[in-house]
C-alpha cells in the first residue's frame, strides 16, 4: 500500500471511529433525557442519529 493509500485509510477509519462516539454520545444525551421524562425528545434524537448503528440500551441511567 503506498504512503498516500495509507494515509487515506487511516484518516478514513479515524473519521468512522468519530462517527461512532459521537453517535454512543448523542444516545448517553436520549437516554439521560428519557429518564427524566421527554420521551418524544428522547425519539427524535434516537431516530435521527440512526443512520449511524448503535442499541438503544434502556436501562436505569441517572
Amino acid at each position: 500500500m503506498s504512503d498516500s493509500n495509507e494515509t487515506m485509510a487511516d484518516a478514513l477509519e479515524l473519521l468512522l471511529l468519530n462517527q461512532h462516539a459521537i453517535a454512543a454520545g448523542l444516545e448517553e444525551v436520549a437516554l439521560w433525557i428519557e429518564a427524566r421524562g421527554s420521551l418524544d425528545t428522547h425519539d427524535n434524537i434516537h431516530h435521527r442519529a440512526g443512520n449511524v448503528r448503535f442499541e438503544c440500551r434502556r436501562d436505569n441511567h441517572s
